[in-house]
């Protein structure tokens, strides 16, 4: 999924980038003349490069979910929200953490000296902030609402550095549109 928002950017954003590099504007800076100068051996390189960097990328998440996925786990789309649903046979909810930094999702248990940990890339389509789980009969089941659909595609791609920790569901807590795990989302 990542690959198509990457492709949208290049799409928007490739060949109409200033001689100074950048977007400039929304959804970007372009050159009404076309290509100046030495324009199109640097829109080359410039392709060459992000399609390098998104080959490495990709390779290194195959890896990391080769090494860090538990074959079990289950990733459903529903009409409005997406689910990850893992076994976790002895555990609690109080032994379970959840982090997201910028898609990726890490989940880690740990009792006594038991310990779990599975990372996976999640797509972009669901929104990460609004995120939930229970930990019910020894599955675990992660919820996130589907984003609405971009009216357009802009150079801003909203990423955030910030690490979000994964709250536990609450029904009294999260009541008035949102529903547990086994629920939806009415947004």
């Amino acid at each position: 999924m990542y690959r198509i928002v990457l492709l949208a950017f290049l799409a928007v954003c490739s060949g109409h980038y200033h001689h100074r590099g950048g977007c400039h504007g929304s959804p970007c800076h372009r050159h009404p003349g076309g290509f100046q100068g030495n324009m199109e051996h640097y829109h080359e390189m410039l392709f060459n490069d992000l399609a390098q960097r998104v080959i490495e990328i990709d390779n290194k998440i195959k890896s990391s979910c080769e090494r860090h996925s538990n074959a079990a786990t289950k990733e459903i789309v529903e009409q409005n929200r997406y689910l990850i649903q893992t076994p976790l046979p002895d555990y609690s909810a109080t032994d379970v953490n959840i982090k997201i930094r910028q898609r990726v999702l890490q989940i880690s248990a740990k009792k006594g000296d038991k310990h779990y940990t599975e990372m996976r890339v999640l797509p972009t389509f669901v929104d990460a902030a609004k995120a939930a789980y229970t930990l019910d009969d020894g599955t675990l089941e992660i919820v996130f609402p589907l984003k609405p659909r971009p009216l357009a595609v802009t150079c801003d791609l909203g990423f955030s550095d910030v690490v979000t920790t994964v709250p536990l569901f609450d029904p009294l807590i999260n009541s008035g549109g949102q529903a547990g795990p086994r629920g939806s989302f009415d947004e």
